[in-house]
């Protein structure tokens, strides 16, 4: 997503504002990597918006959905046309406003607008310059079905906008379109009935346009596929839609039993419009400009009993709530996490759907406390080790016991793995290998087993993989294994493409007892930002412990991108411990054993 400061920034002295719509809040979720946007996590990026959670995925909280989505990317039509429409659709159904740059493909062809902006449920922007010029650079319509394309065009030729840790004047469709989201925003500032109406908040932006006869691929004078309706007027467009009288409704949320301030109140308002609202940590909350008129209104928060009511907001006026909540009584859930019959320390159990979780101590115990009603809770091992697991239960009037007694994961050879306690070890020699990809051979210390094969020579590969097979191949991006392409035969601390720059090496120490391999301080060449210091410790009787430490960045430093386990020689077996899932954290260690 580009160009924030164009909606809602500010100078870095904080005080001279810059932008549409300044002092509105923004929230992103990235969902385009490095060098493309990914299928699946664009998709999740949009449910997302639909109700932001928490760093775990869970916990939904529709009442943090964004008024307007602003979108600056986009695909070829012929990749899949519409694919995207069914998230815009639901972002429209709650009340999200959706906004697409048209794309950078100018006018020749004609039809050069991208999916999803070229899409009915999808509001498109081009770009002009200040002389009011279509910029060249500008896609055209028309879009999904004969219509008009763009829908709309706004500044977006040399627009102050940040970039890095500053501004830039940039250029681009993806600078108009955040012209668009703040002008919306502006729209349901000044007319606050408006607010989640996207359909008439359309209306007023096409209306408020000002029409540019340019029918060079089709269309009238007042719209057409060049600049749509027209250049962005917004006075125009909150001016034409109709006034109404605004006053302010406020509300304070206590525990009644404690009166201590209560926050995450959630506050449901059904009327003239339909809103969501949550205390905050000193038990308030402020609409305002609000819509007048009745609306019928509900509290909840988890273990309190349900409130319900009616308010009216009048012109000028205040309308206050009191919302004093009775809590319900709790009773505590317990029991033990348990890996391969061992207590498994810092496994996470919470309840599904619900703000509740624990994570179990040094024992594998946990406890957590709920008032009586039905429940699933998820467990997750704290590591990868063993898989997640659900379980039903109801909680009456007495408290539950419920334990998770978790099996290892194995590979069909019989491997499993096991968290341990941290054991980083660093290797003294440096190898001569930095460029991606490179590798070096070494001779072991001693015969490595894997898979019942006995090794004495390993390549170590700049990319996270030592192999155990003379027959190498080309390692930069890794797959999920077992997998029948090269490499095989191998050991993958830490598999992606990672780069090994004058910060960073690859080392290796040897004993009688102990072989190390260290990719230390490495980084990413998706991610050159990202950073992560891996070692493998293998032993005379087949075990190899990958131990991780100094991740700096998120998604790559984490395993975003990459495969941790072992793979037999022929790529029919292995132990997958994780392919691009982010489960790889600072101190985690594992020891992956063979079988007894």
């Amino acid at each position: 997503m580009h160009g924030p400061s164009i909606r809602v920034g500010a100078t870095p002295d904080g005080v001279h504002q810059v932008g549409v719509a300044p002092g509105a809040k923004w929230i992103a979720a990235r969902a385009c990597g490095a060098v493309l946007c990914d299928y699946n996590a664009l998709v999740a990026a949009g449910q997302w918006m639909l109700a932001p959670t928490d760093e775990l995925g869970e916990n939904p909280r529709p009442d943090l959905a964004p008024d307007v989505v602003n979108n600056s990317w986009g695909w070829d039509p012929e990749d899949g046309p519409q694919w995207y429409s069914p998230i815009v659709e639901s972002w429209v159904s709650a009340g999200i406003f959706p906004v697409f740059a048209s794309g950078n493909s100018g006018t020749t062809p004609c039809g050069s607008t991208g999916s999803p902006a070229q899409d009915l449920s999808a509001y498109g922007v081009g770009a002009f310059d200040s002389d009011n010029v279509i910029a060249d650079f500008s896609s055209s319509g028309p879009g999904e079905n004969g219509d008009i394309k763009p829908n709309i065009a706004a500044p977006g030729v040399a627009v102050t906008s940040a970039y890095g840790d500053g501004y830039e004047s940039l250029g681009g469709t993806s600078m108009a379109t955040p012209h668009v989201a703040g002008a919306v925003a502006l729209i349901w500032a000044a007319r606050p009935h408006l607010e989640g109406n996207v359909a008439a908040t359309r209306n007023l932006l096409d209306n408020g346009a000002i029409d540019v006869n340019d029918t060079t691929c089709g269309g009238s004078a007042d719209d057409n596929n060049v600049w749509g309706e027209g250049r962005l007027d917004v006075y125009a467009s909150i001016v034409a839609g109709p006034s109404v009288p605004t006053g302010t409704l406020t509300a304070h949320a206590i525990d009644q039993s404690s009166t201590a301030d209560l926050g995450d109140v959630q506050l449901t308002l059904t009327g003239p419009v339909n809103k969501t609202l949550t205390t905050g940590a000193d038990g308030d909350l402020d609409w305002q400009p609000a819509a007048t008129g009745t609306y019928t209104w509900q509290a909840r928060r988890f273990g309190y009993q349900p409130r319900s009511g009616t308010v009216t907001v009048t012109a000028g006026g205040t309308a206050s709530l009191n919302l004093s909540m009775v809590r319900l009584p709790r009773y505590t859930i317990q029991g033990t996490v348990t890996v391969g019959g061992q207590p498994d320390p810092a496994a996470l159990v919470r309840l599904v759907d619900v703000a509740v979780s624990a994570v179990t101590d040094v024992n594998g115990h946990y406890s957590v406390t709920v008032p009586a009603g039905s429940y699933r809770l998820y467990t997750e091992p704290s590591s990868r080790c063993a898989a997640p697991t659900t379980a039903d239960l109801t909680v009456t009037s007495s408290d539950v016991t419920r334990n998770f007694p978790l099996a290892q994961r194995q590979d069909a050879f019989g491997h499993t793995c096991r968290r341990i306690a941290p054991g980083y070890q660093a290797g003294s020699t440096l190898l001569p290998i930095s460029t991606t990809g490179q590798k070096a051979q070494v001779t072991l210390p001693f015969p490595l087993l894997l898979y019942g094969q006995s090794y004495t020579s390993a390549w170590i590969s700049t990319s996270g993989a030592i192999q155990l097979l003379p027959t190498w191949t080309y390692d930069f991006f890794n797959n999920s294994i077992p997998s029948s392409s090269r490499p095989n035969g191998a050991f993958y601390p830490f598999w992606d493409g990672l780069d090994v720059d004058a910060a960073a090496g690859v080392y290796i120490s040897a004993s009688s007892t102990t072989f190390v391999v260290e990719w230390r301080n490495v980084t990413f060449s998706a991610a050159p930002g990202e950073r992560i210091s891996v070692s493998a410790v293998f032993s005379p009787i087949g075990t190899v412990e990958y131990h991780y430490k100094d991740l700096v960045g998120g998604s790559d430093a984490t395993g975003g991108r990459a495969t941790v386990g072992l793979e037999n020689a022929t790529g029919t077996d292995a132990l997958e411990y994780t392919f691009n899932s982010r489960s790889i954290r600072t101190g985690l260690s594992i020891r992956i054993s063979p079988p007894a």
